[in-house]
């Protein structure tokens, strides 16, 4: 059994990719077989033939795991597939299927195995696999990744949280993304003044650059 952590997100654009590829990069330090999947892939791609979503198919290709591709994308979002879950051509069992059974999959052959949500933490709840569902039945423990600021981010954060705590699943900590350089260790000390009361942790991620 792995060790497993879910990469969350107060919504798109925030930095999951990029911090999933910085962790794999570490955790490859660290045991010898890491995995990595995106159990609801809503942005599909091809490679060698292959219907996956475009995140997990460039961890494949940057960490020679293309024979993993099918495990790592088990659900790729395509046009239509919310109506049919909603008319019940498509089942959440089947969805929820497909999706623990390749986890279960990967958790069992690697050391260690990341995560990675798609858009904010409800994402998936139309199909009856929300991203805090997930991190929940998987016992992995959250990180939740943040845009930069200090106010914006306290918001977005403790609201995605609330779904975490609903589900009862084990937020540890955020990692801020985008921070205003001269203004990092400012930001870092407030939002870890902001957080405190929740127990979650503040982790300083990259700072904002324009391009």
């Amino acid at each position: 059994m792995a060790r497993k952590i879910f990469i969350a997100a107060t919504g798109m654009n925030s930095g999951k990719t990029t911090t999933s590829l910085s962790l794999m990069h570490m955790a490859l330090k660290k045991y010898s077989r890491v995995g990595f999947i995106k159990p609801i892939g809503p942005k599909p791609a091809e490679l060698n033939g292959r219907i996956a979503d475009k995140d997990a198919i460039l961890m494949a290709r940057m960490f020679g795991l293309e024979d993993d591709l099918q495990l790592m994308s088990p659900f790729v979002l395509q046009t239509g597939d919310t109506r049919r879950v909603l008319d019940g051509d498509l089942s959440r069992e089947q969805v929820a299927d497909q999706i623990f059974s390749a986890i279960a999959e990967l958790d069992a052959k690697n050391d260690f195995l990341i995560i990675e949500g798609a858009g904010h933490t409800g994402v998936g709840s139309v199909l009856g696999c929300s991203n805090a569902r997930i991190a929940r039945e998987t016992g992995a423990s959250v990180l939740m990744v943040t845009g930069g600021g200090l106010g914006n981010v306290v918001d977005a954060a403790l609201m995605n949280y609330a779904l975490f705590q609903k589900e009862q699943a084990d937020v540890k900590a955020v990692l801020v993304n985008k921070i205003i350089p001269e203004k990092r260790e400012q930001t870092l000390k407030y939002l870890q003044l902001a957080f405190q009361p929740e127990g979650i942790g503040v982790i300083g991620g990259f700072n904002y650059q324009p391009i």
